[in-house]
C-alpha cells in the first residue's frame, strides 16, 4: 500500500510539473466592436470641474461603504511550501549603483478620491499619459500638464456606455505602431461594455478613434497587453469569459466593426477569494515572431492548489479570418522556487505607521504588466507578484525572468526582494534594451509611512542571473502619512520602458498626503559603478614617513579621488589625490580616516575606512624568541618599536625574572611558573603594545612522548611518570634542545628499570647525538643497566631519546634530570670594585685551561650569549643583552667615565680557539656618590598663550627641588638625579607676555634659575556699554573695559574728563560738566590698544531747559548816529532782528553774547524807537532802542555856485529837519523863499551886463539857528569895453545884448544923472539914480551898436562907452 501511494504521488507530481500542452479551447464568444467616430483633440477638452469632482467623491464614498471584499481561503496551507523563509529571499540591499541613480524626473500626478485610485500610465516618445479612477491627464516628460485632468469617458465620446465613466482605466503605448491605446469598462447598462480608444497619431493630445465592445460578463480588473496581432485582455471573472483579444489592425486604421474573440479559461489558478485575473503579456521593443500566439501568465500557490508553486503560461492563437478557429490553451506549468502568497483570510495585510489599518497586498495575481521582449536569438518574459517572505506578513516582491530560445520557457533567474524589515508590494517590473531590470513598488511598515521606491539589476548582474537586485534602493516618495478607513491600495501601478531610448524606466504609484495622490518618476540603471577598496602598506607610520596606498577596487574604475580626515597630508613621489596608488606623508600626529572615491562610466562609489591610519610619536611593538619555553629557561625579548622612541617600560608578565625593564633590550627573561604570560611594552609613556598569552611556559617535568623540548633544566621520566609504570606497545621520540647557546644537553639518569631482553630487543631506550633519531646513537639501554649521565657532543647541543615497549610486561621506567653544560669552562672568578664615583675596576681568574676572557657590562643585568664562532671587539652588543668591554688575554680592566651612585652589571665569558663561549659568570658594583651637580637646560622656554606645558632637562647627581614665583606656572616640585621639570602654564589671557622664574635647588649648590616666557594672547578689546546717556546736570558715569592688554582712553571734547589709561579688565570713569545748552550734546571716548582698532564709546548728555532773555530791555540814545550794546542771555541758538531800518543788528549767534546795535542819526525833530527781537528754540526776548529827535538844522550845498554872465538859474540842496526860509542879498538874484525839511532851493539871475563878476549871498534860516549862507557868483560879460579909469564906476557886462549894470561906489556917488547918448550925441535915455550901488539899464530896444553912457554928479561928469550886440 505504501509503495502504491508513493507511486500515485510521484505520478501526480509528474503531472503537475510537466510541460505537456493541455486541451485546446475554442472561443465562447465572438463579436464586433462599434466604431463611433473620432474624438476631439484631447488638449481641447476642458478639465473636470469642481462639481464633477464632487460627483466622483460621492461615488467613491459609496464604494467605500460597499467594498464587496470576500474571504480568502487557502485549503492546502498546512502542506504548502516553503516551511520557513523564502528560499529566493534577497535580504541585503544592492550596493553597486552610484549615487547618480536618483530619479531623473519626479512629479505629482493626479489625485483621486477612490480606494484604490487605480493609477496607471505609460511613456511615449514625447509624452506621459496618466490615468486614475476615473480621469486622465497628459504631461510632457518634464512634468508639465498638457491636457486634463479630464473625465475618462470624454476620451470615448458617444460610444455606447461612455456616459457611465465607471473606471478601471488602462493606458498603454503601442510601440510597434507608434500609437496610444486606452480602455475603460462600462457597467451601467446592459450589456456591460469595454470601451477602447486608439490615438490617430503618436500625439496623445490629439484625436482618437473610439470603439465600444459588448461584454458577455463583467470585465472587472481588466489588464491589457499589446501583441502584433491584437490587443489582448484578461479580466477578473471566475466563470464565463475572462480571456479576450481585440482586432488591433482595424482599430489602428480607424476602421469600422473591429472583431473580438473571447474564451472561458478552464485553467484558472485557484482563486483564494473568488478574485482572479490572468493577465496578458505586453510586447515591448521588437515584435514577437510573425504568427506567434499571444501569451498570458499566472502564478499558482501550492497553498491553494496542492501542486508545486508554479507559473502557468497560456497561448491564444487568433484567426481574424475565421474567428471561430481561434484557440486558447495552457501550454506550460513551470515549477519555481517555493513561495508563500498567503497573508491570511482577509485583505488587511500590509502594516503602516501609527495606525491599525492594514493594506491589501493583492497577492493572488501577477502584477501589471508582465512584459515580453524578443531579442532575436532568445525571448524573455518578466513578471512579479507579492509574497510573505517569513510567515509574518512581511511582504516582498517575488520576480521572475523567463527565457525561451527554442522549445519551452525556462526560469533563468528568480528572486524575492525584501532587503530589510519593511514590506514591499504593488510592484511592477520591466527589462530594458540594455539588459537592465527595473522594479518599482510600494513600501510600508510599522516604522515607515507608505512610500514609493525602486531598485534594479545592472547589466553585469543580469549576466550573472543570480536573482539579485544589485542597485541600491531609490526613493520616489518618502511617506508622510498612512491610509485610514480603507485597505485597497494601488492596483494598476505600472512601470514601463521609455520607447525613445529603450533605457529609461517610468513608474507611477499611489501615496497618501491629505488624500489619495499619485506620482510619476523616471530613473535609469546605467552601468555598474565600481566597488572601491584599498590597503596601506603601513597603518602605523611615523611622522612624515611615506605610506603607499594600493587601489584594490573592482569594476574597472577609471578615476580615483583620495581624501584624508584630518587633511594633514602631503603627496610625494609625483603622486596626487587623483592617483590610483598615491604615496602620502602624514605631517601631524593623530588618527586618520581615509576615503577613496572610485569612478567609472557607472558613476562614483565611496569607501571610507575609519581610524585606518594612526600616526603616533612612537608605536610600541616587540617580539620574543622562543615563545614556548620551560620554567626557568630564558626567552629573549627584542624591541621592534618604531618612530621616535624615548622611553621604554616592559612588563614581562607573572613570575618573570626580571619582572620589568626600562631599556630597549634585548632582554633575557625566565619564568618561575608555568602558564601563558601576557607581555606589555609602553613606549614614550603613552603608547602600549600588549600581547596576551604570548609566552607559553610549560612545567620543567617532561614525560616521555613524541615532542621537542627546549630546556636546560627539568626532570625527565618514562611515559608512566615518576610513580607509574610505562605502558605496552609504545614508540616515542623526544628531542631535547639546549635553551642556552654554546651548551650541550646532559641527561643524568637517577633511576632506571626496563624490561630486560637479549640485545635489548624488548623494551629499551636509544639516545642519539643530535636533533633527530638519525643522528649517531650514543647507546641503547634496557633492564637496570642505567645510561648514567649522557651528554651531547654536537654542534646543536641536542640529544634525541627514542623509547620502545613491546606487548608484554610493564616496568617502573626511569627518572632523570636535564642540565646544560658549557663547552668551555667559565672563568674561575670575577670581581668588581668601585674605585670612585666614575670608575669600577674588574679582575678575574682564568679557567683551568687558561682561556681568554670576553668581558661585558649591562645597565640592567640582562645579558645574552655570545654567538659561537663570532669574534667581538669593545663596543659590540651581544644579542640578548650586554656590551663588550674587553676581549683578550688580560685578567683586569678599569671601567671609567661612569655615573655616580649607579649599579653596573658585568659578565665574563671564557672562549676557546674555535670561539666557543662559556656560560659566563656575573659580578656587579655600585659607583661612589658624586659631588653634587646641577645643570638645568634650557635657560628659558617660550610657550604660547594657551594652557599647556613645557619642560626643562635637569642633569644632576642629587635630589633637587624646584619652585615657581608665578601662580600661573606650576612646576615639578622635586626630583632625584637626572630628570625633567614639567612647567604647566595656565592660559595667558593678557596680550602682554609674562615671565615665570623657576628656582632649582640642590643642597650645597647655588640655585639655578630658569624662566618660562609665555606669549601674550591675541589682543582683545571690548567695552560695555558702547553708548552712555546722562542728564544735563554735572555728574559722573563709567563704562567697563574688557581687555587683555594695556589701553588708553581719550576724551574728544572738553566738557568731560576720563581716566586716561588702564590694563586688562577695568573701568573708565567719566566726569562731565553741566550742560547749560538747550540741545543734547554728544562726544566720543576713544579707547585704544596697540594692534587693535580703536573702540569709540558715545557719551550723550541731555539738554538743559531752554531760556532766552535780553538786558537792558530799553536803551536810550541821542539823535546822533552811534552803536549801542545789549546782552543776550541764552542757551540756545538765536537770531536777532530789528524792525527799523535805521537800527541794524547782527543776524544771530548762540548762547550768551553781547550784540551791538548800529543806529543812524535821527535827523528828524521827533523821538523814534526800534524793537530788537531775539528768537531761539521757540523763545522770544526784545529790547527797545529809543533815539532822541534832532535840533532844527539846515545845511545848504554847495557853498557857492559859479555861473556865467548870461541869464539862468541854479539849485542848492537844502538838508533840513525843519521848515526854512531863504533870501538873497542882491536884487539881481531871486531865490525859493521857503521850504520844509530837505529839498531844493532855486536861485534865478539875469544877464550880468557888466564886465566885472558879481556875487549874491543866499541866507537859509531855520528857527532858533543861525542862517546857513551860500553864494552865487556870476561872471562878468565876456565882451567888454575896457575901462581905463574906473573912478568908482563900472559898467557890465559890456558889450551886452541890451541889459547893462552900472555899479558905483555909493559913498562917492550917492546920486547922479545917467544919460545914454548915441554916437551923434543925442540923448536917448536920461535917468536920475540914487540910493544904491547898482543900477540896471535895459537898452534892448536900442539898435546894435556903440553908445555912450554919461554919469553926472554935482561934482563930476564921467562917460563910458557901451556896445549893444545881438
Amino acid at each position: 500500500m505504501k509503495s502504491f501511494f508513493i507511486t500515485l504521488f510521484m505520478l501526480s507530481l509528474l503531472f503537475f510539473s510537466s510541460n505537456a500542452q493541455h486541451t485546446i479551447q475554442s472561443p465562447v464568444f465572438t463579436g464586433e466592436g462599434t466604431f463611433i467616430g473620432i474624438s476631439k483633440p484631447l488638449k481641447d477638452i476642458p478639465p473636470i470641474t469642481s462639481e464633477e469632482y464632487d460627483i466622483m467623491v460621492a461615488k467613491a464614498e459609496l464604494k467605500l461603504l460597499n467594498p464587496k471584499l470576500r474571504t480568502r481561503y487557502y485549503p492546502n496551507e498546512a502542506n504548502a511550501l516553503p516551511k520557513g523563509p523564502d528560499p529566493a529571499w534577497q535580504k541585503v540591499m544592492g550596493q553597486n549603483k552610484s549615487s547618480a541613480s536618483d530619479p531623473i524626473v519626479n512629479f505629482q500626478a493626479q489625485n483621486s478620491p477612490y480606494f484604490p485610485p487605480d493609477e496607471n500610465g505609460t511613456a511615449g516618445p514625447d509624452h506621459y499619459m496618466h490615468t486614475v479612477n476615473t480621469t486622465y491627464a497628459i504631461y510632457s516628460k518634464t512634468g508639465t500638464l498638457l491636457a486634463g485632468p479630464t473625465n475618462m469617458n470624454q476620451l470615448f465620446g458617444n460610444v455606447p456606455g461612455a456616459n457611465c465613466n465607471d473606471g478601471d482605466p488602462i493606458i498603454l503605448y503601442d510601440e510597434m505602431a507608434d500609437r496610444w491605446m486606452a480602455a475603460e469598462f462600462s457597467l451601467c447598462g446592459s450589456p456591460n461594455r469595454m470601451l477602447v480608444a486608439v490615438s490617430t497619431t503618436n500625439d496623445p493630445t490629439g484625436t482618437w478613434y473610439q470603439y465600444s465592445f459588448n461584454m458577455s460578463g463583467t470585465p472587472d480588473y481588466e489588464k491589457f497587453g499589446i501583441w502584433p496581432d491584437g490587443y489582448y485582455m484578461g479580466t477578473n471573472t471566475s466563470n464565463g469569459t475572462d480571456i479576450y483579444v481585440f482586432q488591433r489592425e482595424v482599430m489602428l486604421a480607424g476602421g469600422t466593426n473591429p472583431k473580438m474573440v473571447s474564451f472561458d479559461n478552464q485553467w484558472r489558478p485557484g482563486s483564494v477569494d473568488g478574485f482572479m485575473m490572468v493577465p496578458p503579456v505586453d510586447n515591448d521593443g521588437a515584435a514577437a515572431p510573425a504568427g506567434a500566439p499571444g501569451i498570458f501568465i499566472a502564478h499558482q500557490d501550492d497553498a491553494f492548489g496542492g501542486s508545486d508553486d508554479q507559473l502557468w503560461i497560456y497561448e491564444l492563437d487568433v484567426d481574424w479570418t475565421t474567428t471561430t478557429n481561434s484557440t486558447f490553451t495552457r501550454v506550460q506549468q513551470l515549477n519555481v522556487e517555493p513561495y508563500d502568497s498567503n497573508f491570511g483570510n482577509n485583505w488587511n495585510n500590509i502594516k503602516q505607521l501609527n495606525t491599525s489599518q492594514e493594506l491589501d497586498a493583492v497577492p493572488q495575481v501577477i502584477m501589471n504588466v508582465p512584459q515580453y521582449r524578443n531579442f532575436g536569438s532568445y525571448q524573455t518574459l518578466v513578471c512579479c507578484h507579492a509574497v510573505d517572505v517569513d510567515g509574518t506578513d512581511h511582504a516582498g516582491v517575488r520576480w521572475y525572468e523567463l527565457r525561451k530560445t527554442t522549445g519551452e520557457w525556462t526560469v533563468r533567474q528568480t528572486g524575492t526582494y525584501a532587503p530589510d524589515e519593511h514590506s514591499r508590494w504593488m510592484a511592477s517590473i520591466m527589462l530594458n534594451g540594455n539588459n537592465e531590470l527595473g522594479l518599482g513598488y510600494s513600501i510600508s511598515s510599522t516604522s515607515l509611512y507608505p512610500g514609493i521606491r525602486y531598485t534594479g539589476q545592472t547589466e553585469a548582474e543580469y549576466n550573472n542571473a543570480n536573482g539579485v537586485m544589485d542597485v541600491p534602493e531609490g526613493i520616489i516618495w518618502e511617506g508622510t502619512a498612512s491610509q485610514n478607513g480603507a485597505n485597497r491600495w494601488g492596483d494598476y501601478s505600472l512601470l514601463c520602458v521609455d520607447p525613445s531610448d529603450d533605457d529609461t524606466f517610468w513608474y507611477t504609484n499611489q501615496y497618501v498626503s491629505g488624500g489619495q495622490k499619485t506620482r510619476v518618476a523616471s530613473f535609469s540603471i546605467g552601468p555598474l559603478g565600481p566597488n572601491p577598496n584599498f590597503i596601506a602598506d603601513n597603518n602605523l607610520p611615523c611622522l612624515n614617513q611615506t605610506v603607499t596606498f594600493t587601489d584594490l577596487s573592482t569594476g574597472n574604475p577609471t578615476a580615483w579621488s583620495w581624501s584624508f580626515s584630518p587633511d594633514n597630508v602631503i603627496y610625494v613621489n609625483g603622486t596626487g589625490s587623483n592617483s590610483q596608488n598615491p604615496r602620502v606623508q602624514f605631517t601631524q600626529y593623530g588618527t586618520y580616516n581615509v576615503t577613496l572615491n572610485a569612478t567609472n562610466a557607472g558613476g562614483t562609489n565611496t569607501e571610507i575606512k575609519t581610524s585606518y591610519v594612526v600616526v603616533n610619536e612612537a608605536n610600541a611593538n616587540f617580539s620574543a624568541t622562543p615563545v614556548n619555553i620551560v620554567v626557568n629557561n630564558p626567552t629573549t625579548f627584542t624591541d621592534e618599536s618604531t618612530c621616535e622612541v624615548s622611553s621604554w617600560l616592559w612588563n614581562f608578565g607573572a613570575d618573570a625574572d626580571p619582572a620589568t625593564a626600562t631599556t630597549p633590550g634585548p632582554h633575557n627573561v625566565t619564568y618561575g611558573s608555568a602558564g601563558f604570560k601576557t607581555i606589555t611594552l609602553t613606549v614614550n609613556g603613552n603608547n602600549t603594545a600588549t600581547k596576551t598569552d604570548y609566552i607559553n611556559v610549560i612545567p620543567d617535568v617532561f614525560i616521555m612522548n613524541s615532542s621537542t623540548v627546549n630546556t636546560c633544566n627539568g626532570t625527565f621520566t618514562d611515559p608512566g611518570g615518576a610513580s607509574g609504570n610505562y605502558g605496552n606497545n609504545l614508540n616515542y621520540t623526544m628531542v631535547f634542545n639546549v635553551s642556552l647557546p654554546n651548551h650541550q644537553i646532559a641527561i643524568n639518569f637517577t633511576e632506571f628499570e626496563l624490561e630486560t631482553g637479549t640485545n635489548c630487543n624488548s623494551d629499551h631506550i636509544t639516545i642519539h647525538n643530535g636533533r633527530t633519531p638519525f643522528a649517531p646513537a650514543l647507546g641503547t639501554w634496557c633492564g637496570t643497566d642505567s645510561p648514567g649521565t649522557v651528554t651531547s657532543d654536537n654542534a646543536t647541543g641536542s640529544l634525541t631519546v627514542v623509547f620502545h615497549s613491546n606487548t608484554s610486561f610493564n616496568y617502573p621506567g626511569w627518572v632523570a634530570t636535564i642540565s646544560c653544560l658549557s663547552i668551555v669552562a667559565d672563568p674561575a672568578s670575577l670581581q668588581a670594585n668601585a674605585i670612585s664615583d666614575t670608575q669600577i675596576d674588574l679582575g678575574w681568574e682564568k679557567n683551568p685551561e687558561g682561556s681568554n676572557v670576553l668581558l661585558s657590562w649591562s645597565p640592567d643585568g640582562n645579558f645574552g650569549f655570545p654567538v659561537a664562532g663570532s669574534a667581538y671587539i669593545a663596543g659590540d652588543a651581544i644579542a640578548g643583552g650586554g656590551i663588550v668591554l674587553y676581549n683578550g688575554t688580560e685578567t683586569s680592566f678599569s671601567h671609567t667615565a661612569l655615573n655616580p651612585s649607579t649599579i653596573y652589571y658585568y659578565k665574563a665569558y671564557s672562549y676557546d680557539a674555535e670561539l666557543n663561549y662559556s656560560s659566563g659568570i656575573n659580578a656587579q658594583a655600585t659607583t661612589a656618590p658624586a659631588s653634587p651637580s646641577l645643570v638645568v637646560m634650557p635657560l628659558n622656554q617660550n610657550v604660547n598663550d594657551v594652557t599647556g606645558s613645557t619642560s626643562f632637562e635637569v642633569t644632576s647627581n642629587s635630589s633637587w627641588t624646584a619652585s615657581s614665583d608665578a601662580a600661573w606656572c606650576s612646576v615639578t616640585t622635586e626630583g632625584n638625579g637626572n630628570g625633567s621639570i614639567t612647567a604647566n602654564v595656565e592660559a595667558n589671557l593678557m596680550a602682554m607676555e609674562r615671565v615665570a622664574n623657576i628656582t632649582v635647588n640642590v643642597g650645597g649648590l647655588d640655585p639655578v634659575f630658569v624662566t618660562v616666557t609665555q606669549a601674550g594672547a591675541v589682543p582683545a578689546l571690548v567695552v560695555d556699554p558702547m553708548i552712555i546717556n546722562v542728564t544735563a546736570p554735572e555728574g559722573s558715569t563709567s563704562f567697563a573695559v574688557f581687555s587683555n592688554t594695556n589701553w588708553t582712553a581719550t576724551a574728544t571734547s572738553d566738557w568731560f574728563t576720563v581716566n586716561p589709561s588702564g590694563s586688562g579688565n577695568g573701568a573708565v570713569m567719566i566726569d562731565y560738566q553741566q550742560n547749560t545748552w538747550s540741545e543734547l550734546r554728544t562726544a566720543g571716548i576713544t579707547v585704544e590698544a596697540e594692534g587693535l582698532d580703536p573702540v569709540v564709546v558715545i557719551l550723550t548728555q541731555a539738554a538743559a531747559e531752554a531760556h532766552l532773555a535780553t538786558e537792558p530791555q530799553q536803551i536810550q540814545v541821542t539823535a546822533e548816529q552811534g552803536i549801542a550794546q545789549m546782552i543776550v542771555y541764552a542757551n540756545v541758538e538765536w537770531t536777532a532782528s530789528s524792525n527799523a531800518e535805521w537800527a541794524v543788528v547782527p543776524a544771530g549767534a548762540s548762547g550768551n553774547a553781547a550784540i551791538q546795535i548800529t543806529y543812524q542819526e535821527n535827523t528828524g525833530l521827533t523821538q523814534r524807537s526800534a524793537e530788537i527781537t531775539i528768537n531761539g528754540d521757540g523763545l522770544t526776548a526784545t529790547t527797545i532802542l529809543v533815539q532822541d529827535g534832532a535840533e532844527p538844522s539846515a545845511t545848504v550845498n554847495p557853498g557857492n555856485i559859479n555861473v556865467t554872465y548870461l541869464e539862468g538859474n541854479v539849485s542848492f540842496d537844502v538838508i533840513s529837519n525843519s521848515a526854512w526860509t531863504a533870501s538873497a542879498d542882491s536884487a539881481w538874484l531871486t531865490v525859493t523863499p521857503s521850504g520844509n525839511l530837505s529839498g531844493t532851493l532855486v536861485a534865478g539871475y539875469p544877464q550880468n551886463p557888466y564886465y566885472a563878476e558879481r556875487v549874491s549871498t543866499i541866507s537859509v534860516t531855520v528857527p532858533g539857528k543861525e542862517p546857513q549862507k551860500v553864494t552865487v557868483t556870476q561872471s562878468g560879460s565876456e565882451v567888454s569895453i575896457e575901462e581905463t579909469e574906473s573912478q568908482g564906476i563900472r559898467v557890465f557886462p559890456n558889450p551886452s545884448k541890451g541889459l547893462f549894470v552900472l555899479e558905483v561906489d555909493q559913498a562917492l556917488y550917492a546920486s547922479m544923472e545917467v544919460q545914454v547918448l548915441d554916437l551923434t550925441g543925442n540923448v536917448l535915455i536920461s535917468r536920475d539914480c540914487s540910493g544904491s550901488d547898482r543900477y540896471t539899464f535895459d537898452l534892448a530896444n536900442l539898435a546894435q551898436g556903440s553908445y555912450t553912457m554919461r554919469i553926472r554928479t554935482d561934482k563930476n561928469l564921467m562917460t563910458r562907452s557901451i556896445v549893444i550886440i545881438r
